[in-house]
């Protein structure tokens, strides 16, 4: 049976985890930027700054994570 989410509590379990340091959902796919990015802009529009920090730092550290796996696969 399937549960259907709001996106207002699918982004906010999302932001929990990633704030404990979790970078996956419950399923335990990771998210990706593009989603990154779309909590990043829902809590833009929500004017909450502070929850737009913590999901910046967790998308820099992906976006420097899969820049550094692309350097090594190179090598």
């Amino acid at each position: 049976m399937y549960t259907i989410k709001s996106n207002d509590t699918r982004i906010n379990t999302a932001f929990e985890r990633i704030s404990k340091g979790i970078s996956f959902d419950e399923k335990l796919v990771p998210y990706s930027i593009i989603f990154l990015n779309e909590i990043i802009k829902y809590f833009e529009d929500k004017e909450d700054f502070e929850k737009c920090q913590t999901v910046m730092d967790a998308l820099n550290d992906k976006t420097h994570e899969k820049a550094y796996t692309k350097w090594t696969q190179n090598i």
